[in-house]
């Protein structure tokens, strides 16, 4: 009777758990679709020739990385720059599904639209802008006046 029991649990916890599916053949692991690999570059990824070529003292070839110069005095600090992106998101949510829609629901699209001054009159015409509002203020979207970074000394 105790073993009894005890395969009843062991049954259970095999229904609740069962162990993970080893592969026993190649049957096992066949797939049909063709395959996505490029083998133009199996000899320069395979390991072995890697390791051959380090251990021969030959440099592995890499991308070179170009090194980028700007200046970051004009960019706002990375918290600051959250704000503003999570500020859009809001904003751009906020708006009319019908708004959105028009904009496929991607934000990108809209903020490029908005910052166009070509679309000043469809960004009216949308009720995105006030007729009166001065171009130099920066739109005003769903309440939330554009942030515009200066420059700092």
């Amino acid at each position: 009777m105790k073993n009894t029991l005890i395969n009843q649990l062991l049954g259970a916890i095999e229904t609740l758990h069962p162990k993970p599916r080893v592969c026993n053949s190649r049957d096992d692991i066949f797939n049909d679709e063709p395959s996505l690999t490029k083998q133009e570059f199996r000899e320069e990824t395979d390991i072995n020739n890697l390791m051959d070529r380090l251990q021969k003292g030959y440099e592995i070839n890499t991308v070179p990385l170009q090194p980028a110069f700007f200046d970051t005095t004009i960019v706002p600090k990375f918290d600051e720059a959250q704000d503003i992106i999570v500020s859009a998101y809001e904003s751009f949510e906020s708006l009319p599904a019908k708004i959105r829609d028009r904009f496929d629901g991607d934000i990108s699209k809209f903020v490029g639209f908005i910052s166009d001054p070509e679309n000043k009159v469809e960004a009216i015409r949308l009720g995105l802008l006030e007729p009166d509002q001065q171009a130099s203020t920066g739109p005003q979207v769903a309440g939330v006046e554009a942030q515009t970074v200066e420059k700092k000394d």
